[in-house]
């Protein structure tokens, strides 16, 4: 079974990662890249809550559910991180502690009839990288899912309950180079494998190994880079054989206090990051349409030393005609409106 994409969504969820060729001006950021690790300017502390609530409604009246029915999809999400990253010149260390938690309801309504999909996710990542000369590093990923799903269905005053709990066990190792020849290069390769266990008829152990570069420059107030992602190897969605991939541009500005940013990925058939994977579990699990994703950062502070805050805040309603995944072999599209809201807080200690 799929879940709705959203095609276009103005998010902070996965800007807290970035760096293929260069390090950022926002020095909480983590490197995608662990060859921009040594180049560090500044050490840096910080903490982030995040929460996300994005609400669909649409109308399946032409489906076989018959007129008036409506799906409609809630899902709530909370994220903390705790961020370490060293000052570059040598040996040079970053660590990611992150936990989410998040619900998600999917509900399809008809005259004779009331089906319902519920899960609960919870989400530990860990995330440890090095820099181990300037222009070279490595870095591992650990991150554990426990996501319990309920299904319900009501006809005509009857109830059917069934439960499934599932585990995720994603292991990642990376390594990468960045180098200057006019511009900034940057190229890395992740061994990467996703564990499922708890799914009938047994579990799966699938490889997720990817391969990245990027092309850019930067200075001291200005940065700018675009990279390209996918995996190594192809996947199969039941439409083909498909490679999952990302496209993505950054750009940055430091004016005084003040850094702006702004990231822009294009993920196709699938592609998934990483970081923030509850927003994977919980929103784009199992989807392999393409989606345009939009973070802005904003920070204020001294950036080479001391105490700096930064926040965001989006909302967002989006019209669109969309198939429902949910319903096997149908082409339609349906009229659908998705409601986000996102909000985040962060803080940073410079040293």
């Amino acid at each position: 079974m799929r879940v709705p994409a959203f095609l276009i969504m103005a998010l902070t969820c996965t800007s807290s990662f970035a760096n293929l060729t260069s390090s950022s001006l926002f020095r909480e950021m983590k490197s995608t890249n662990p060859g921009t690790i040594s180049s560090r300017t500044a050490a840096t502390f910080s903490l982030k809550g995040q929460k996300d609530i994005i609400d669909i409604e649409q109308d399946v009246s032409a489906s076989y559910l018959g007129a008036g029915a409506k799906y409609t999809g809630e899902i709530d999400i909370n994220n903390f991180r705790a961020f370490y990253g060293g000052k570059g010149k040598g040996l040079t260390t970053e660590l990611l502690f992150e936990q989410g938690t998040g619900t998600r309801t999917d509900k399809f309504t008809s005259t004779t009839e009331e089906t319902s999909f519920s899960t609960d996710s919870t989400v530990t990542n860990f995330n440890a990288a090095f820099g181990l000369w300037e222009g070279f590093g490595i870095g591992i990923i650990k991150t554990s899912v426990t996501d319990k799903q309920s299904y319900n269905v009501t006809i005509n005053g009857s109830d059917i309950t069934s439960n499934m709990e599932l585990e995720y066990d994603l292991s990642a190792l990376s390594a990468g180079v960045v180098y200057n020849l006019g511009l900034d290069f940057g190229f890395f390769y992740q061994l990467a494998k996703l564990e499922t266990t708890g799914e009938p008829g047994g579990g799966s152990n699938d490889n997720e190994d990817r391969v990245g570069f990027g092309v850019g420059f930067s200075t001291k107030k200005l940065r700018a880079e675009a990279g390209y992602v996918r995996n190594v190897k192809t996947k199969n969605y039941g439409q083909g054989d498909i490679v999952p991939a990302m496209a993505e541009f950054t750009g940055e500005v430091s004016l005084g206090k003040i850094r702006l940013g702004y990231t822009g990925r294009y993920f196709m058939d699938g592609f998934f990051m990483f970081s923030g994977i509850i927003y994977d579990v919980l929103a784009y699990r199992g989807n392999s349409e393409n989606r345009l994703e939009n973070s802005f950062n904003f920070s204020l502070g001294d950036d080479s030393k001391g105490h700096s805050f930064s926040a965001s805040l989006s909302i967002s309603t989006v019209k669109s005609q969309q198939k429902q995944n949910y319903f096997e072999n149908d082409t339609n599209l349906y009229s659908t409106e998705t409601k986000s809201k996102s909000a985040s807080i962060s803080y940073s200690y410079v040293f």
